[in-house]
């Protein structure tokens, strides 16, 4: 059935004016999923609003958490800062409890030359360089410098013994280096203040004794011609 203009206009203006006759225009041309789609929107927006007070509410809890695992960040750095000091110490400690081992046993060996160097050596005195003539005539002469001299007095023993048996063989300065444990470093200074001895006219032998010696202080020891007196009852207990 087909309306004149007219009528049209004439509906439309009822429209206007009857709030009654436009609900039930609309209720008959919408369809319910679209009439009940303003009930649908409420609703999602109350669930956004509700979305949106969790997330704030997690937000606070993750500030929280991220100030509480800053401050667990901040004791952790204490505790690897007194750890850290605690190791220092105990490393500190385990040094110097070396260097008194060292010292004994430095000394240890130093009071019984006799019975190190007797394997090798004949006559063994101890000798003090700084009260012997001809170290002191070297030193006065030019033949050994002043920081030739410092290095010579750090040499932890000297002896004055015969390289041999009977009265003809031959007197020979002793140099010698001391450690439980020879290292490279123990050779090369034995050789090198020997060395420092031998520009004094003197027969001069370069040595280390220990307890035990390191495989690369070993071969040195054999290219330089440094006589290695390793205790051999420390190496067999």
């Amino acid at each position: 059935m087909a309306f004149s203009g007219a009528e049209i206009e004439q509906f439309i203006e009822a429209l206007h004016a009857d709030a009654t006759l436009r609900d039930r225009v609309r209720d008959a041309i919408l369809a319910d999923d679209f009439l009940a789609l303003p009930g649908i929107v409420r609703q999602l927006g109350e669930r956004i609003d509700a979305l949106t007070i969790r997330m704030d509410q997690l937000t606070i809890r993750m500030d929280q958490l991220t100030i509480r695992m800053d401050h667990l960040a901040a004791r952790m750095e204490q505790v690897e800062v007194q750890v850290a000091a605690l190791v220092g110490e105990s490393r500190k400690m385990q040094g110097q409890i070396g260097n008194l081992e060292g010292g004994q046993y430095e000394l240890r060996w130093q009071l019984n030359l006799g019975s190190h160097l007797g394997t090798r050596f004949r006559r063994i005195v101890p000798l003090m360089l700084a009260n012997t003539d001809w170290a002191l005539e070297a030193l006065d002469g030019g033949a050994i410098e002043q920081a030739e001299w410092a290095d010579l007095m750090r040499l932890d023993a000297v002896a004055l013994a015969r390289e041999g048996r009977g009265p003809d063989a031959p007197e020979v300065v002793v140099a010698i280096e001391i450690s439980k444990v020879v290292d490279s470093s123990d050779v090369e200074r034995a050789h090198r203040r020997a060395a420092i001895i031998a520009k004094a006219g003197r027969a001069v032998r370069a040595c280390v004794g220990g307890q035990a010696i390191t495989m690369g202080a070993e071969q040195l020891a054999a290219r330089l011609g440094v006589i290695a007196l390793i205790d051999q009852t420390s190496l067999a207990a």
